[in-house]
């Protein structure tokens, strides 16, 4: 009964999971159109626009990924001093941290390299994500999702038998 019941909590976790990851690939889709309106000018755009030069400058050069990336260095790529980096997250980084919003960034990567490489192991997929330990990939990814990495390939891996014809 039990393993029945953590079965379907995770079949429920993953397809949540999946609908979240879309709608986050839409909202990135939508944030780098050419054509999206500017914000009003006012004392948080300054904030608003600090975060997406972070978020431009993370997902196209995947600084992320780098298992030593400090916030000096990240400081200097924005050219900016610590104090305005932990107002623009308190403004406008909903409050996170620095290191929680890398090992955010690092989970969502794993999630898609967990997908597109169901067979590699899940320390070669911490350490593509950045992680300098699979020890503490594992406890974030249960932590953030309510499943282990194996858990999570294994759901998925179920959801996709059950979606092929024929079975």
């Amino acid at each position: 009964y039990h393993v029945r019941r953590v079965r379907e909590k995770n079949r429920a976790l993953v397809s949540e999971l999946e609908k979240v990851r879309d709608a986050r690939e839409q909202l990135r889709k939508i944030r780098s159109a050419p054509d999206r309106p500017r914000q009003p000018q006012g004392e948080s755009s300054g904030s608003a626009a600090l975060f997406a030069r972070l978020e431009a400058l993370m997902d196209g050069e995947k600084l992320f990924l780098d298992p030593d990336l400090s916030r000096d260095r990240i400081l200097k790529r924005l050219h900016v001093d610590k104090n305005r980096l932990a107002q623009m997250f308190k403004e406008a980084g909903g409050g996170v941290s620095l290191p929680a919003y890398i090992n955010e960034k690092r989970l969502e990567y794993s999630l898609g390299l967990l997908r597109a490489h169901p067979n590699h192991t899940i320390r070669t997929i911490a350490y593509d994500s950045g992680f300098s330990s699979s020890r503490n990939y594992h406890m974030l990814f249960k932590a953030r999702y309510g499943m282990t990495p194996m858990e999570y390939l294994k759901t998925l891996s179920a959801l996709a038998d059950r979606e092929r014809p024929g079975t």
